[in-house]
C-alpha cells in the first residue's frame, strides 16, 4: 500500500506521520451492524499526535467528528453522536495502546 493510501486514523488526514502500536480489539457491539475490529497499530497526523501525547481526548474527539462531518457532509445536529462514538473509540485505543508512538518515514 502506498503512503498516499494511509490516513489518520482519528481524523482520517492523507500522510500520517506517526505509528501507534495497539493490541487488536473489538468495538462495542450495534444492533443490526456487524461487530468491528480494530486490528493492529493506529496512525496518526501531526495534529492528532500534539492531541494525544497532551491527553486532550475531548479535543481530539471534537477535531475527529468535525472533520468526519464536513468530509461526508453531515448537519450540525449529528455531532453530538459523533463526538460520543469518537470518545468511545479513543478510550479502547488507549485501553488498547502497546507502546510509545514512532514516527513514520520522515525524510
Amino acid at each position: 500500500m502506498s503512503s498516499s493510501t494511509l490516513v489518520c486514523d482519528f481524523c482520517h488526514a492523507s500522510d500520517p506521520t506517526w505509528d501507534y502500536p495497539a493490541h487488536d480489539f473489538f468495538y462495542p457491539a450495534v444492533p443490526g451492524l456487524p461487530r468491528e475490529r480494530s486490528t493492529g497499530s493506529w496512525l496518526a497526523c501531526d495534529v492528532c499526535h500534539v492531541l494525544i501525547e497532551a491527553a486532550r481526548w475531548r479535543d481530539l474527539a471534537r477535531r475527529s467528528a468535525a472533520l468526519f462531518m464536513q468530509r461526508n457532509g453531515l448537519p450540525t445536529a449529528e455531532r453530538s453522536e459523533l463526538v460520543t462514538h469518537a470518545v468511545t473509540a479513543h478510550r479502547l485505543f488507549r485501553e488498547h495502546r502497546a507502546g510509545p508512538a514512532t514516527p513514520r518515514g520522515r525524510v
